[in-house]
């Protein structure tokens, strides 16, 4: 279906679903020669690559960075967008696209109704982004405050308002700060 859509011209994506499993690298590696964006969070990214991205229970920003290269030289062709409860990251191909680093919105703990929906949140923030050909910085912030939003609701939509509203409440709480 991949390959189908990349012959007629479109643009791809996949969006992986985290599951138990030992499958990831048998079944998302074969398909991203045909992806054009490939989105997962932390847990999707180690098993598919086979890297350990949460050494001692800290995002390891270097590992990730190793495991979306692992992907892109698997045939992703633009970008490999990963998230996490401490932000996002996206590598693609080339000078111009250097490993990019966005950290989460500052969301209290006690305003948080329901993870429900975040990562879904996030990655319609990005293509958003993407699909309107914005810089890859600002597709993360898009899905960065989505994704954020989304935790204020008890359902998978319910506390997302429009984009612009998403991102001044993101501005106003502020973002996390990920280093190395």
């Amino acid at each position: 279906m991949l390959h189908r859509a990349r012959q007629a011209g479109l643009k791809t994506s996949i969006d992986v679903v985290s599951e138990d499993s030992q499958r990831f690298a048998e079944i998302v590696l074969p398909a991203l020669r045909h992806v054009d964006c490939c989105i997962l969070n932390e847990f999707e990214l180690e098993r598919t690559s086979g890297i350990a991205t949460r050494p001692g229970g800290r995002i390891d920003l270097r590992a990730v960075e190793a495991a979306c290269r692992k992907l892109l030289e698997a045939g992703i062709r633009d970008w490999v967008v990963v998230h996490f409860p401490e932000g996002a990251t996206a590598l693609g191909h080339g000078a111009a696209k250097a490993f990019h680093v966005q950290g989460s919105v500052i969301v209290p703990q006690e305003a948080i109704v329901s993870t429900v929906g975040a990562g879904d949140a996030f990655a319609a923030g990005l293509l958003y982004g993407l699909h309107e050909e914005a810089p890859i910085e600002c597709a993360l912030r898009y899905g960065i405050c989505a994704a954020a939003a989304c935790l204020r609701g008890a359902g998978a939509s319910d506390g997302i308002p429009a984009l612009a509203e998403c991102l001044r409440a993101g501005e106003a709480a502020g973002f996390r700060t990920l280093e190395g």
